[in-house]
Order: C-alpha cells, then structure tokens, then sequence
C-alpha cells in the first residue's frame, strides 16, 4: 500500500473525492487494495476517508455540502464560540438529500462536542480557496456565516482566535471587511490578535468600555519561568490583573505562586473560569468594577 496515497489523503483533509486522488496520480487499484486493508474507507459513492475524518467532515460530505460558520472553524482548531449545532453550506437552489453512508459513523473521529443541530445555509462562495478541503468552506466564508448570526462578542473572539492562529492572515483583514455586512465592519477595529483565548477575548471586548486601559497577554518581568517575564491574560488600568482559567492546561499550584508573585509587585490578581464568563459574566463584570474600586497603595483611583 503506498505511502504517498496516505499522505495525500491526509494533505486533502482526510476525506476525499476519489477523482482528486486520481488527478494526484494514484490509480484505482492501489485506492480499491487501501479500502481492502482498512487503511481507508468508503464514505459513499466517489468519496473516501481514512479513521482520522472528523464525523463533522463526514455529515457534510454526505449531505453534499460544507462546513461552516462555527462548526468549519472549530474544524481547523480555533475558538468556535458556543454554538455546538452543525453549520453546513450549500450552493444557491442545491436540493439537501442525505446519501446513505457506506461505513458506521464510529469508524470516524468524534467532535469535541457532541452535536445539538443541524443548520442549513444557501450561500454563494464569497472567497474560495483551493487550499481547503472539499468538505469546508474558507476561513473567509466561515466568518461571514458565523457574523450573521452570532453576537458581537462571539464573532470577535472567533477572529481572534484566528488570527491568532495564522488560519486567517492579517492582509487578509480588508477582504473580509469588503464581504462583511456594513453592520459588523466597525468590529474588525476590536480584534487582538494576541489574545490566546476565546475567553481573554470575550472578557476584554465586554470589558473596553468599562475601563481606562485593557492589555491582552500583557508581559509582566518576575512572575515566567525561572524568575523571567510571563505573561498575563488581560491587564487593567495598569494593576488588575484578570486570569481566565479555561482549559486544561492550568496548574492550581503554580497559579498560586504566581499570584503570590504578582501581589508582591503590587498588582492585584483575579481568576475567572469558564463557567463565570460564558454563563455568569454580570456577576464577573460586577466583581471586576468592585476590584478597581480599590487599587494599590500609590495609585490614584479612576
């Protein structure tokens, strides 16, 4: 079985139509002896994929669209919002019909979260792109999608996160701008494209018009590795300190020495999780505002 077929499947993103393998060069026989192996399998008529296909990758093919919005940029990795339904995309008068689907679902990949919906979307392509897989949209496309539908708040960390993640460039910020409805086109001026998380995001554009001064990923000399910078998630006014515990990778130990580490320089540190952003942020805002009612020593209060 060659190798190079599996590279290039994987190249396409993981679920291919049988006709782009052959335009690579493979030949229906060493396509038939991979499906023979188990190395991939089918999808339905023309199209196959190996087990590392997202089973999001693998409803959109059978459907006869694309992901997109949220759903095609949690796809390649980037903050996706809260939105867990299924965004496809179709050409204009595409008629939907589900093919039935050659192998079990459970021999593909399962998504982060599981699926509440499935959305539907006519829309031309605005932006194409030969480099995406034939089962998304472009990262352009996705957005103008999501933007139509989600919040303010939502569609900025969303261009954060990609952003931040090189999927989309900044050069490409004006062509986005161009296709964007007028009534979301002021919101490309709030992006931060150093801001590591949705929830960094979310906190700092909810919290903009509340404060004098807000930092994404603001570098702080004594609290890094070793004694060297670190960075924290947002700063306030210069000495509030604000940490969004979302993910895994926190460890409540260090988290403690470093806070010890930045009350000591005089900050004044405040950690807030998932749950407190998405679902509970009138009481976060108001524990912020109280926060800033009482600065340092030394430093004259807004």
């Amino acid at each position: 079985m060659s190798s190079r077929l599996l590279a290039d499947v994987t190249a396409l993103g993981e679920v291919v139509r049988v006709s782009d393998l052959l335009r690579r060069g493979h030949s229906q026989a060493s396509i038939r002896w991979a499906l023979h192996c188990g190395a991939l399998h089918r999808v339905k008529r023309g199209w196959v994929a190996s087990a590392a296909a997202s089973q999001d990758a693998i409803t959109a093919v059978i459907h006869g669209g694309k992901l997109t919005a949220a759903a095609a940029l949690s796809s390649r990795g980037t903050w996706d919002g809260v939105d867990r339904r299924l965004h496809l995309q179709f050409s204009p008068h595409y008629r939907v019909t589900e093919a039935a689907l050659a192998s079990p679902m459970s021999t593909f990949a399962q998504p982060r979260y599981p699926r509440e919906a499935i959305v539907h979307h006519w829309a031309v392509e605005r932006a194409p792109s030969s480099d995406e897989p034939a089962w998304r949209a472009s990262v352009i496309d996705a957005l103008i999608c999501l933007g139509r539908q989600a919040s303010a708040d939502q569609f900025v960390a969303c261009l954060d996160s990609a952003l931040h993640h090189s999927t989309l460039s900044r050069a490409a910020l004006p062509m986005l701008g161009d296709l964007l409805p007028a009534r979301l086109r002021p919101l490309l001026t709030r992006c931060d494209a150093s801001a590591a998380s949705g929830l960094e995001s979310l906190a700092r554009f909810r919290l903009e018009p509340l404060v004098n001064q807000i930092r994404t990923q603001a570098p702080i000399p004594g609290i890094g590795s070793g004694g060297g910078v670190g960075y924290v998630d947002l700063l306030i006014d210069g000495w509030l300190v604000i940490e969004l515990d979302g993910d895994e990778w926190h460890e409540p130990r260090a988290d403690k020495a470093r806070d010890s580490l930045l009350v000591r320089q005089g900050f004044r540190s405040q950690r807030f999780d998932y749950n407190q952003v998405i679902h509970r942020w009138a009481s976060t805002e108001a524990t912020v505002m109280e926060l800033l009612r009482y600065p340092p020593r030394g430093i004259r209060r807004a």
